[in-house]
């Protein structure tokens, strides 16, 4: 099929910058009139909705084009805003130390406070944004509490990835230094001819679309390795997220899952909405990591059965035909 680009990234068309607490800038993009102030849009009479996209690891807002861009397209009422996490995107580079599950958290509840003050809020985070996500629930029970109204759990884990690997603590040591120190170097960043094959056998399900290989691999290479290393190694050896899923107990939720996933594999979604008390697991066959590229049309729809669930009164138009 014929990809429409303009679909896929008009709802990036109004970028802005916010500044977190440390100084550290965080660019966003928000489909509201930003002349009109920041209190959302009206949603079939109902009070405003908002949806924020979170995205993950070594990736920034553009990884949900797929999703955002035909959502935005058939759904013009919603309020939508993808963030790019401190060292990632064109957000600032992060000192040092700073890019770690609870300072994202953190980033996210003060966005939140400042930028979508009204309305309700459904949040939806892939990978690392889920994780973010659980750390919101952990660090700002409140916030969550009070004002997210739905929650939707890409492809993600309750962290601590690399302590689920079956290996003696040695061996563990070795796997721990390879990962943390190959991403520290950046060398990666200049390694195109050998990335793109990586990407697509390690993060993509069965025969990915090369266009969507690409577009991961440009995504990477827009952010920083030191940001990527202190992320990387708060994920897969200190966070256990598993507290802050409690907080979203009781909100219309859905946990998607790859059943090809390699890096967060299908079981810890399970695991999430176990904790969750959810039977709204979605498992796909064949795909892999990516879902916002690989189920995108899935993902849209899952977003406005949540929206619905939520009492928004969006209706599902349109969402059966929603990505390319």
């Amino acid at each position: 099929m014929t990809r429409n680009s303009a679909t896929e990234t008009a709802w990036r068309a109004h970028e802005d910058f916010f500044s977190t607490s440390d100084g550290t800038r965080i660019g966003f993009s928000d489909t509201a009139n930003r002349a009109a102030g920041h209190d959302g849009l009206r949603a079939s009479g109902s009070s405003p909705v908002t949806v924020l996209f979170l995205h993950g690891w070594t990736q920034n807002r553009e990884a949900w084009d797929d999703v955002a861009g035909p959502l935005h397209e058939r759904n013009p009422e919603l309020r939508i805003i993808g963030i790019d996490h401190r060292g990632h995107g064109k957000s600032d580079p992060a000192p040092e130390g700073t890019v770690n599950v609870p300072q994202l958290s953190t980033d996210v509840a003060d966005f939140i406070n400042t930028e979508i003050p009204t309305g309700q809020i459904l949040i939806v985070g892939h990978s690392m944004g889920g994780m973010t996500m659980m750390g919101l629930g952990e660090h700002h029970p409140d916030l969550v509490a009070q004002r997210v109204s739905g929650a939707i759990f890409v492809a993600t884990s309750a962290g601590r990835l690399l302590h689920q690997l079956r290996v003696v603590p040695p061996v563990f040591e070795v796997v721990k230094a390879v990962v943390l120190g190959v991403v520290a170097q950046g060398w990666f960043l200049k390694q195109g001819y050998l990335m793109r094959p990586i990407i697509s056998t390690l993060v993509f399900g069965r025969d990915p679309r090369p266009y969507d290989v690409s577009r991961v691999w440009d995504q990477i290479r827009s952010g920083t390795p030191r940001s990527y290393k202190d992320a990387a190694e708060s994920m897969v050896l200190h966070e256990d997220l598993t507290e802050g899923l409690y907080t979203y107990r009781g909100k219309p939720v859905a946990v998607l899952a790859g059943a090809r996933d390699f890096l967060t594999p299908a079981g810890d979604s399970r695991t999430i909405a176990a904790m969750l008390d959810t039977k709204e697991l979605r498992t796909y066959p064949g795909s892999g990591h990516m879902l916002p590229n690989e189920r995108a049309c899935e993902v849209v729809n899952e977003i406005v059965t949540v929206l619905e669930a939520m009492g928004t009164g969006v209706a599902a138009v349109g969402a059966g035909e929603a990505a390319i």
